[in-house]
């Protein structure tokens, strides 16, 4: 069995001989790392991307991002797109669910639109989605499905 616990948060191993390295805690009996730590309980987000645990991709791929409606400030802070420049990408926005009714989808689609052509990130696609419905899970199912190209999905 092994005795090295995983950050619940970004999956780096935990330590607590190296400040700088990822997966650094006080007290190794921890749950998350230092930085999963204050973006979870005081919303501080550090650059906390941790590229050498990037898998090796094939080319001609789809590579889904999913991420919290409630973390749209940091949609396009993991620039991906860097290591491989050459693939198509999908975002996905969850936890739609947790906007109020009155939320203006159009006019949030426009706004994370905007983000990404002003920050010159590729995307394929921008989808919004509730996880807890199943008619979304069954129409990202069939989007996935339904792509034209033979191609590999991330």
């Amino acid at each position: 069995m092994s005795t090295e616990t995983k950050c619940l948060g970004c999956g780096s191993i935990l330590q607590n001989s190296d400040k700088t390295m990822p997966g650094y805690v006080e007290n190794l009996e921890a749950t998350y790392c230092k930085s999963c730590y204050q973006l979870k309980n005081y919303g501080i987000a550090t650059d906390h991307f941790h590229p050498e645990s990037l898998p090796e991709l094939k080319s001609k791929s789809l590579i889904v991002m999913v991420s919290s409606v409630m973390h749209l400030d940091m949609l396009f802070s993991y620039r991906v797109d860097r290591y491989y420049p050459n693939e198509k990408y999908l975002y996905i926005i969850n936890q739609m669910d947790l906007l109020p009714e009155s939320t203006n989808l159009d006019y949030l689609m426009d706004q994370i639109v905007r983000k990404a052509r002003k920050n010159k990130i590729p995307y394929e696609d921008i989808v919004f989605m509730s996880a807890l419905k199943k008619e979304d899970i069954s129409s990202l199912e069939d989007y996935l499905l339904s792509y034209k190209e033979k191609i590999f999905i991330y």
